[in-house]
């Protein structure tokens, strides 16, 4: 792209939008155009040390002001999942993070995917498993989710009974189970490192945990 057309560009959508995502050398087109003065910003690795236009910061996505910036295609989604985050919640992020690799026969078989859900279930349902989503490292007792949720006790395992049919206590552990599946998937994580990320105290937890759910072991799954 010609640079002084992709000045003209950015200097445009400027003035149009209330936010602007930029990737990769995007980050040089934003500093040309004189758009990033007084912020921070990121991009590719290989660039760091050659990037003089503004203050740089080597964290995988930026944002400062509308703008929201990332160092390469490796952290595009990392920033996707955290802009859906702001706008929709956690749990909507991560329902979009189970989607990756999209294959709708597969994701079918093992009940991953786009969740109907956010469909159906209610504000005050999908207020509490926004608070679920966010503290899946650290799981929340049914007393502290109610408490986030600002319902009582008794009004949060009555909704979660009426719209899910489980407890709540019940559903976490799917949810915090169904994560580490995603992980054992989709990375190289060890046991342990899964367990820490899905709130468990250990990998044997763990893994007794997901043996029991879905018949098959860690290790299995990545066999896959």
């Amino acid at each position: 792209m010609d640079h002084a057309f992709a000045t003209c560009t950015a200097m445009e959508a400027k003035r149009k939008a209330t936010m602007m995502l930029a990737i990769d050398a995007a980050t040089w087109v934003l500093a040309s155009a004189g758009l990033l003065d007084g912020h921070k910003a990121t991009l590719h690795w290989q660039e760091l040390d050659t990037f003089a236009e503004v203050e740089v910061t080597t964290a995988r996505f930026f944002r400062s002001g509308r703008f929201m910036i990332c160092g390469g295609a490796s952290t595009a989604l990392d920033m996707i999942l955290s802009l859906i985050q702001g706008h929709f919640g956690a749990a909507a992020a991560f329902d979009a993070s189970t989607m990756f690799i999209y294959d709708p026969e597969r994701q079918s078989e093992i009940g991953r995917g786009a969740v109907r859900l956010r469909e159906q279930g209610s504000a005050k349902l999908l207020a509490a498993l926004d608070v679920m989503a966010e503290d899946i490292e650290q799981p929340l007792t049914t007393f502290e989710l109610a408490a986030r949720s600002s319902l009582s006790e008794r009004s949060l395992n009555g909704l979660f009974q009426a719209e899910l049919g489980l407890t709540p206590g019940k559903y976490c552990h799917l949810f915090r189970l169904k994560r580490a599946r995603t992980l054992a998937e989709d990375t190289q994580l060890s046991q342990e490192q899964i367990a820490l990320r899905c709130g468990f105290s250990s990998g044997v937890s763990l893994s007794r945990s997901f043996r029991a759910e879905f018949g098959v072991s860690i290790r299995e799954t990545r066999g896959k």
